[in-house]
């Protein structure tokens, strides 16, 4: 067999080898890195979704400590005759009641919307809240609570207005159903520790004020409390957070993977259109509980701004 030729080494074959060598390396910053950035973005939608699916107790549980550390201190609201007073929450530093746009569709609340320009509630209003919140607070304590059912769903997924590749845009319905085949609103009917009960992680139910509500209305025995928007950025120190179980900002950015965190520098979310439907039994407790409400989250990064709609609903039962 012949031996193969050496071919000597010139300055030009050199040159010639190393051109090669930074060809080879162009073509493969030109499909790696967009193919790795897609890939990436991929991945952090999809976490996105798959974090939008769990309850925020499951988060705890699963992905470790949670800053949703809500404390009641002496100046909180306490409802004895209609009485109020100011509400303080170490876990959003204030006690802020933002106001957003947005609208609710109910026809049992008065001819208002949920942003917060309907003025303070009625004194039948207050009424009705100072009962709903004496009634959901004693659930939350001396009641043995079942959660019937209960998630999260797509409510009109990935927004047109996002800032992300086209491919991402194009497969984003199919990452949040895909999300959604193993999570979503199901079926449950397990009995929960009481700090699962909104508001979770706290040892009271509601510190709803008139200044949160859009309507408060009894109809024999159901109540119905409609309350205010929290727009993106919002939703942390908002009007639902005193009464729901909100997924915050701060947990998911805690809980994005970290091969795809560089790509999510902040979070916002959103919580509007919420409802709270409550049925009182002939002493005045809650025997049942309902919670909805839709939310978004917004994803701010480098050339990144996603922005995913979604909405909650829980469904319990108390017994005493």
């Amino acid at each position: 067999m012949a031996k193969k030729e050496k071919v000597p080494s010139t300055p030009e074959t050199r040159a010639k080898k190393l051109a090669d060598k930074q060809e080879v390396r162009k073509a493969f910053k030109k499909t790696f890195f967009p193919a790795l950035a897609i890939c990436l973005s991929l991945l952090l939608l999809y976490s996105l979704c798959y974090l939008a699916f769990f309850r925020p107790a499951d988060i705890v549980e699963e992905g470790g400590a949670s800053n949703n550390t809500n404390t009641v201190v002496d100046n909180t609201p306490v409802y004895n005759g209609g009485s109020s007073s100011a509400s303080t929450d170490t876990n959003n530093g204030s006690s802020s009641t933002p106001s957003g746009g947005g609208s609710s569709n109910d026809s049992a609340q008065p001819a208002s919307d949920n942003s917060g320009n309907g003025g303070a509630a009625s004194d039948s209003e207050s009424d009705v809240l100072t009962e709903f919140n004496n009634a959901i607070n004693k659930a939350k304590s001396e009641g043995t609570i079942t959660h019937v059912s209960g998630g999260t769903k797509n409510n009109g997924g990935l927004d047109p207005s996002s800032q992300l590749p086209g491919l991402i845009k194009s497969v984003g319905g199919s990452i949040i159903d895909a999300a959604m085949s193993s999570n979503g609103v199901k079926d449950d009917g397990s009995v929960i520790d009481s700090s699962k009960f909104p508001v979770e992680n706290t040892d009271y139910a509601s510190r709803l004020t008139a200044d949160d509500i859009v309507s408060a209305t009894k109809s024999g025995n159901t109540i119905t409390i409609v309350t205010k928007d929290d727009e993106l950025g919002q939703a942390d120190n908002g009007h639902n957070s005193k009464a729901m179980n909100v997924i915050k900002a701060a947990t998911i950015m805690e809980n994005i993977p970290s091969v795809a965190s560089s790509l999510a520098s902040e979070a916002k979310t959103s919580a509007k259109n919420g409802k709270i439907v409550v049925e009182l039994d002939g002493s005045g407790r809650v025997v049942k509980a309902d919670y909805s409400f839709d939310w978004d989250i917004e994803i701010l990064g480098s050339s990144l701004d996603a922005i995913i709609h979604l909405a909650s609903e829980e469904h319990y039962a108390i017994a005493y």
